[in-house]
C-alpha cells in the first residue's frame, strides 16, 4: 500500500522475437488500485498504489501499423508484510518456541513468526547458512501466501518447505568426495 510498482510491454512476434518496427502503446488502469505515470519510453509505465488494500486492472494495448495486441495482468494491492527496519533482505522473525505445534512460520497480527520448536528449525538452528536458507524459504512461502491469498496453496508450499529443508540437511550433511589424481 502507498508504494510502487513498475510494468513494460513488450512487442514480440509469435516466434517470441522483438518487433522491429515502432510500437505506439495505449496503458488503462481499472478498479481503485492507484495512479498510471506513462514513462517517456512509452512501453514503461509506473503504477503508485492506493494507500488500502484493493484490486483491480492493468491493460495495454500494443499497435505496430495495421497489428493490434491487447494484454491485462490483475492489480492487487495488499498489506505491507512486517519488517525488521531494513527494506532489502529477510526480515528478523519473532521465534515462538512451540515444539508441540506443526506450523513452521505464520504471519500473526502483522509479525512474521517462526516456530523454533519445530524439528526442522531445531536441526539447523546452529548452522547459519542452512538457517538463512531455511528463514528464505519460510518468508518466501509467507510472501506467497499474502500475495496470492489462495488458502488452497499452504499444504503444498509447506510441503516445498519440507522436501527443500530435508534435501538441504542431507545434501550439507555429506563430506565432499576427494577428487582423484591424474598420474602423469
Amino acid at each position: 500500500m502507498g508504494g510502487e510498482a513498475r510494468a513494460r510491454a513488450r512487442g514480440l512476434d509469435s516466434s517470441g522475437r522483438p518487433i522491429e518496427e515502432p510500437l505506439t502503446y495505449r496503458w488503462r488502469l481499472t478498479g481503485p488500485v492507484g495512479r498510471l505515470k506513462v514513462l517517456a519510453d512509452a512501453s514503461r509505465v509506473v503504477l503508485t498504489t492506493a494507500r488500502e488494500p484493493a484490486e483491480g486492472m492493468l491493460a495495454v494495448e500494443a499497435r505496430s501499423s495495421d497489428r493490434l495486441a491487447r494484454s491485462e495482468a490483475p492489480v492487487a494491492v495488499l498489506e505491507e508484510l512486517p519488517t525488521s527496519g531494513s527494506d532489502e533482505g529477510i526480515p528478523e522473525p519473532e521465534l515462538v518456541d512451540l515444539p508441540g505445534a506443526a506450523w513452521r512460520s505464520r504471519l500473526l497480527d502483522g509479525r512474521w513468526q517462526v516456530n523454533a520448536g519445530h524439528g526442522e528449525y531445531r536441526e539447523i538452528a546452529d548452522r547459519p547458512a542452512l538457517k538463512l536458507r531455511y528463514l528464505a524459504l519460510l518468508f518466501a512461502k509467507e510472501v506467497v501466501l499474502r500475495s496470492s491469498q489462495d488458502p488452497r496453496l499452504e499444504a503444498p508450499l509447506e510441503q516445498l518447505v519440507e522436501v527443500a529443508a530435508y534435501a538441504d540437511r542431507r545434501l550439507a550433511g555429506r563430506r565432499p568426495r576427494p577428487r582423484a589424481r591424474k598420474s602423469v
